[in-house]
């Protein structure tokens, strides 16, 4: 378990004052203290979020954020939980710091750039040094949200936004560079296996950014891993009064201007269209249209909004906190898909961290443009698209990804049918997987072997056994993997093989602390055929309330490397 420091800011003692409860996961016996609530002034607020402080007044700043939050007391604290060095010169882990906002600290917190924060030198603020892995905020009134199931495997499926409205400027730079940078990046992962569209008005693309468009969309392709906006924003003051709500620019449909997009609308999208990581990489120019002045932050408050909404399938979003000026925005979105697809493949946190790196890399520490990004999480757990660190050359054929999006739709209609009182819904829909399933596995199978979790329906409160099913052929000494199950309500046990499979020369070796971890190795040591048809038994206990849960095959090693399909299905929990 990596480390962590957790800082739970929440309302106490009076008005004004915020309780500042620190857990460093280790202490059994959290630390509480008390502090006013800190009020920058408005107007040096909006000079750094437009990038327009100078180096002494970010200074300035960033003393009063650290002298806020960090006494002697908390400083020590931080010490204490940051990891020791593995030798001279060499970090070992890394400590991720996470700020728990409580509803009632939102809007106070909100303004306050605690990514300035430093330990001990202002020359290494936190979110630099090699030893941090990530900071963070955690919502509490966000709730475990929906996802869209079909993102917890291959392919991973990008859609950048690039809204240029002509009177704003016209200068967001174009975004098919970025799209062949990613492709470029994916490389290694084979054809097909990481796909990027986009929505944009410039040359060879021709859609412009409208939300019409937007919308049309997703209503015919909707099993997207990440979204990207590139584009202008602005806080804007609500009809009725009370906090200014983050909007972004969108081009009209006419194509003569722009039209305004609040985060309560995007957010209404993405109920109905999940998608679990939001990059708004907005504020790409400084330049204001004659005659108009924006308030800067529209990415944090819309990034903040989407991961506040409980109805949201957003795990996490990043929005950035100041103005971002010329390549800047693009400089951060190249260094995070590497991390992403290259350097770390699937840790999120890490890509920021990577993307904020490049950042000081090439501007410096002033503009402080490295401090822009803000990370927002909806879930207690960590993000990431884990199946990217799997040794995967499987090519997705056309079909195979047609049936995929089929049982896509299907999966995200079971919720609804396990709510209707009558069976016929439920029954209708498992008939239409199953045979979703089939035709997966025929077009699947010709471009090499498959992996996968049977369909399978239980009951609350019982066990039961999930097969894991070999389509096709293989030959191996070895394959590790895991069987991930990320929703409550479902727990994997115990895994066997069949008799069939020992028969064969493998034996199982399983993790006692982790019963999901799998290694099937070959007695002899050498390559043996493995047969086809069921592979691994995996017992799995529900319990809770009805629910669809996604079981997924992790892969951790084949050997000796060979094309395989690791695969996902549903397991469906009625009442």
């Amino acid at each position: 378990m990596r480390p962590e420091l957790r800082f739970f800011l929440s309302g106490g003692g009076g008005a004004g004052n915020v309780t500042v409860t620190v857990q460093d996961g280790v202490n059994v016996a959290p630390t509480i203290l008390s502090r006013t609530v800190l009020a920058l002034d408005a107007q040096r607020l909006e000079a750094f979020r437009r990038g327009e402080m100078s180096a002494v007044d970010v200074e300035t700043l960033a003393t009063e954020v650290n002298d806020w939050l960090l006494d002697a007391n908390l400083r020590g604290i931080l010490n204490n939980a940051l990891p020791a060095k593995a030798g001279p010169g060499e970090n070992g882990e890394r400590l991720r710091l996470t700020f728990v906002i409580l509803d009632d600290m939102r809007e106070a917190i909100a303004p306050i750039p605690l990514e300035l924060l430093w330990h001990d030198t202002p020359d290494h603020p936190l979110v630099l040094r090699n030893d941090i892995e990530s900071l963070a905020y955690l919502l509490s009134k966000a709730k475990t949200s929906p996802d869209n199931l079909a993102t917890r495997n291959w392919p991973l499926k990008i859609l950048i936004v690039r809204s240029n409205p002509e009177d704003w400027g016209g200068k967001v730079p174009p975004v098919v560079p970025l799209q062949q940078h990613i492709l470029a990046e994916a490389r290694d992962f084979g054809p097909g296996m990481v796909e990027v569209q986009i929505i944009s008005a410039e040359e060879d693309v021709d859609r412009p950014a409208t939300w019409p468009q937007l919308l049309e969309h997703l209503k015919k392709e909707n099993d997207y891993n990440v979204l990207v906006y590139l584009g202008h924003g602005e806080l804007a003051e609500p009809p009725g009064g009370g906090a200014p709500i983050g909007q972004l620019y969108m081009e009209s449909p006419d194509g003569g201007g722009h039209q305004a997009i609040g985060a309560p609308q995007l957010a209404k999208l993405l109920t109905k269209f999940p998608i679990p990581l939001v990059l708004l990489a907005g504020c790409v120019t400084a330049a204001d249209p004659p005659g108009m002045v924006r308030r800067r932050g529209a990415e944090q408050g819309v990034a903040q909004a989407l991961v506040n909404s409980s109805e949201t399938g957003v795990q996490m979003a990043v929005g950035m906190r100041m103005e971002v000026l010329g390549t800047a925005a693009m400089t951060f979105l190249n260094e995070f898909f590497t991390s992403l697809l290259k350097t770390a493949p699937g840790d999120l946190d890490r890509a920021v961290s990577e993307g904020r790196s490049q950042l000081y890399l090439e501007t410096g520490k002033y503009p402080p443009t490295w401090a822009a990004p803000v990370v927002f999480r909806a879930i207690d757990r960590v993000p990431g698209f884990e199946f990217l660190n799997q040794p995967v050359t499987f090519q997705v054929s056309g079909a195979m990804a047609k049936w995929l999006d089929l049982r896509t739709r299907l999966w995200n209609g079971l919720p609804d049918a396990l709510a209707h009182a009558d069976q016929v819904p439920l029954i209708r829909a498992m008939g239409a997987l199953d045979a979703t399933d089939a035709e997966l596995r025929i077009d699947g199978v010709k471009h090499g072997p498959l992996l996968l979790p049977v369909l399978l329906q239980m009951v609350s409160g019982q066990t039961a056994t999930l097969v894991i099913e070999l389509v096709g052929t293989l030959s191996i000494a070895e394959l590790r993997g895991r069987l991930d199950v990320l929703t409550a309500g479902l727990e994997v046990t115990r895994l066997t093989i069949p008799a069939a499979v020992a028969a064969a020369g493998f034996q199982l070796l399983t993790n006692v602390t982790d019963p999901r971890q799998f290694e099937l190795q070959s007695v002899n040591g050498q390559p043996n055929n493995l047969p086809a048809g069921e592979l691994l038994h995996a017992e799995v206990a529900a319990s809770g309330a009805a629910a669809a849960h996604v079981v997924t095959v992790e892969l951790r090693l084949i050997e000796p490397r060979r094309p395989l399909w690791p695969g996902n299905n549903v397991v469906v929990v009625t009442a």
